[in-house]
């Protein structure tokens, strides 16, 4: 999850990105809800992963397939909203940029209205 998280700010500046490398699992999480990089439910979902990851990187529980899982869930969704949905809404602000000049132009009228 510490990948994910740093792949978020991977387009920031150099100094941002040097500063967050130094944070704790438990503060990138906390900066990122702050900087509304993520949504309060995906840091919420991510603290929960980090104690469940703490538990299974400390021999204080086996991994369960289930928590495992949920990981993968929880990458699918962060990827998305972080990377899938940005980039699909800038296509279509660019795609949408020529019909925004054309509803500029006066509306033409219905015959026989």
């Amino acid at each position: 999850m510490a990948t994910l998280l740093q792949l978020e700010v991977s387009s920031t500046d150099e100094s941002e990105r040097n500063s967050f490398r130094k944070l704790t699992l438990f503060k990138r999480i906390d900066a990122l809800n702050e900087r509304r990089r993520i949504t309060p439910l995906l840091a919420e979902w991510a603290h929960s992963l980090r104690l469940d990851g703490n538990e299974a990187a400390h021999g204080m529980a086996p991994v369960d397939p289930a928590d495992a899982a949920e990981a993968v869930d929880f990458a699918e969704v962060f990827l998305t909203y972080v990377f899938t949905m940005p980039a699909r809404i800038a296509a279509r602000r660019i795609a949408r940029e020529p019909a925004a000049d054309e509803g500029n132009a006066a509306a033409p009228t219905q015959s026989g209205a």
